[in-house]
């Protein structure tokens, strides 16, 4: 009879097992297991855990949620692992003046959202907004750039912006920026992003 067909027997209660057995319960396990019984360090409850995982330093705690507000507790600012001194940092909020903590590497200036939205509807409309051109983005259209005249020039085009080759979100962009002039030499087609960029580059061709 082969080896492997010998039937074998639990290594603690000498019970028959099935192939590939080595015990026959959970129990037997336990017994021969290196596993022992401990207290968790964050909310004492007993638990078990591994020799190996005691000596990595890390079977002192019996579940995610005591490891995390073990860390929280003990590992931050100056006592982190990583060595982090004097991370945070004391600002005033720009809009409230309100005196809030935050990392060195944030860069954070405001200390909610609520005061950044209330800071950018305040400085960043109208004229206080970095893309404002003297108002010309109110001026009218002269009245040939029609529907059909900006369907036109797209056909012609081939329905692709002709500065980065997208063919999504389309407009009808004037090469001298003056509105009035409509005459199909003047008139180009590009994408939204690449309409709003040669503006912004070319801001002083409005003034």
């Amino acid at each position: 009879m082969h080896a492997f067909l010998v039937k074998k027997k639990c290594r603690i209660c000498l019970k028959e097992l099935k192939l590939g057995k080595i015990y026959c319960s959970k129990e037997c396990y336990w017994q021969k297991s290196p596993k022992f019984k401990t207290n968790c360090k964050q909310c004492l409850k007993e638990f078990w855990t591994y020799p190996s995982f005691i000596k990595a330093n890390e079977g002192f705690l019996c579940s995610k949620k005591c490891k995390y507000k073990w860390i929280s507790e003990n590992y931050r600012g100056e006592r982190s692992k990583a060595g982090f001194k004097n991370a945070s940092i004391n600002k005033s909020c720009k809009w409230c003046n309100k005196e809030f903590t935050t990392f060195k590497s944030h860069n954070k200036i405001f200390c909610i959202k609520d005061c950044y939205y209330e800071w950018f509807r305040q400085n960043n409309i109208g004229k206080n907004a970095p893309a404002w051109i003297d108002g010309s983005s109110f001026l009218p259209y002269g009245v040939e750039f029609t529907r059909k005249l900006k369907r036109e020039i797209k056909e012609r085009d081939n329905y692709t912006c002709q500065n980065c080759g997208i063919r999504e979100k389309l407009s009808i962009h004037h090469i001298n920026y003056d509105k009035n002039d409509n005459s199909k030499e003047n008139l180009i087609t590009y994408c939204m992003i690449c309409n709003v960029k040669d503006i912004k580059l070319n801001k002083h061709k409005y003034e």
